[in-house]
Formats: C-alpha cells, structure tokens, sequence
C-alpha cells in the first residue's frame, strides 16, 4: 500500500520541529549557519546542510512577507521610534544590521550601506513622522521629525569620557541619567 502525504515535497524533508529550530538558531539567536549545521550533526543526530538552513530562511522570509508590510506599517505610524544600526560581516564583506522598533514591533534589515542609504532602503525612516530616538549619529538628523538621544548610548559616551579624562562633571552626568 503506497501512502500519499501532500506535506512531503522532496525525498528528504526536515519537518517543522527542526525547520523552526533552525530558524530560531539562525535569526533569533544569530548563530552562523555553520554552528548550526554543527549542532544538528553533533546534538541531534542529523545531516543538515548550510543550504538547507539557507532555504529553510529563505522559505520563512517568503511566509513573512505580509507581516513585514504590517510592520513596516505599523512603525511608520508610532508615535516613538527607537532607531541604531550594527555592523556584521557576512561572507567577508561588511553590511549593516538596521533596526527600527517601538514597544510592540521591530524591523531588522540587512543592507550593504550605513548611513542614510542604508536607512533609506527600510522605507521607515523617510516616512516617520514621530519622536526618533537614536545615538546622535549625524545621519539620523537627515529625518523629518522630532529627535532624542537615547540615554543608553549617552552613558557610554560619558563613560568613556571618566575613562579618559577623569572629569567629574560626566560622572554627575551619569548618575543622574
């Protein structure tokens, strides 16, 4: 008796427990592809491909597509916006993590660029019309709406002002941030 399942599209097929996991390990976690392709061989038990997790992303991205207009959406629309960026290295090359978030979504967007054209390619920031909280990083400034520094990223400055130069002023500063 051959048994039909309309779930199974190729000879060999991960199902959703790893599927997600990858996924998980991949975008959430941010461990590289290789690690991970280490921890099922190692861990679990099972040949996955750098490839596969590839396409298992790729196929997650696809499904998320209308979420990410929603996002996206929704963002442009807040009131209070949280912007920062983050350099990565991916296959050698340097590229750039963008974030957009408020208390309820958060959008991340790789771009080869920093700066405005990096920002740019999101299509948030253009549209955003609110209270842009960000590092102070001239780009951001580029924006129309209304700017605040975030005090995460002051303190830092501060402290590596005490650091270096020992003025007590910034140590007040930080305390009272």
């Amino acid at each position: 008796m051959k048994l039909k399942n309309i779930d199974v599209a190729a000879p060999v097929q991960y199902g959703p427990s790893v599927r997600g996991l990858s996924c998980y390990m991949s975008n959430y976690q941010f461990v590289h592809f290789l690690r991970i392709v280490d921890f099922f061989e190692h861990q679990v038990g099972l040949p996955v491909s750098a490839g596969t997790i590839v396409n298992i992303n790729a196929e997650a991205a696809a499904a998320l597509s209308g979420f990410a207009l929603v996002a996206k959406e929704n963002l442009i629309k807040s009131d209070l916006l949280h912007a920062d960026e983050t350099g990565l290295n991916i296959a050698g090359k340097n590229a750039w993590l963008h974030s957009a978030s408020n208390d309820l979504w958060l959008m991340f967007v790789v771009s080869p660029k920093r700066g405005n054209v990096g920002m740019d390619n999101i299509g948030i920031l253009s549209a955003f019309r609110g209270i842009l909280i960000h590092d102070n990083w001239a780009p951001y400034f580029k924006y129309e709406c209304e700017h605040a520094i975030c005090n995460a990223h002051q303190v830092r400055e501060l402290t590596r002002i005490v650091e270096m130069d020992g003025f007590s002023w910034a140590k007040k500063m930080i305390e009272f941030l």
